[in-house]
């Protein structure tokens, strides 16, 4: 899943009864992969019934890849004593890559990640047996 996420952060610091506040707005591109760990497919084959059964994992997200070189700055403000620093930024790429997992969830990443894993594996198993001879039966694990 491909995403464009805007981020605006804000911190807000207090000295006695007055207030300084920095506030940041930007953009990255990034990219959320989903799959399966092909190590937990299982394969059961009964000759006898002339049926294989394909076990294959839940889909899920693999990880959220943010492109450095996307970096946009729309605005910056810093406050009198209230400034940004490298750890506000790394929290708000934290913030990032959690937004656009959520849009890539939102969207059906898992879903369409667990159908082409099927398609994948059932592809796979096609150009190994005869499928005229043989029943195959998927499960999800």
């Amino acid at each position: 899943y491909y995403f464009t996420q805007l981020e605006k952060y804000k911190k807000t610091e207090k000295v006695w009864i007055f207030k300084s506040e920095a506030s940041t707005a930007y953009s990255y591109d990034g990219v959320v992969t989903a799959g399966i760990d092909c190590n937990e497919i299982g394969i059961e084959k009964d000759d006898e019934n002339k049926k294989i059964t394909i076990s294959i994992p839940k889909a899920s997200i693999l990880n959220v890849d943010i492109d450095p070189n996307s970096f946009q700055m729309y605005e910056e403000k810093n406050g009198l004593w209230s400034k940004f620093n490298i750890s506000d930024y790394n929290k708000s790429l934290i913030e990032f890559e959690e937004a656009g997992k959520k849009k890539a969830l939102e969207k059906g990443i898992i879903e369409k990640a667990d159908e082409s894993a099927k398609k994948m594996v059932e592809s796979f198993v096609n150009s190994l047996i005869d499928s005229d001879e043989y029943t195959i039966e998927y499960k999800t694990k």
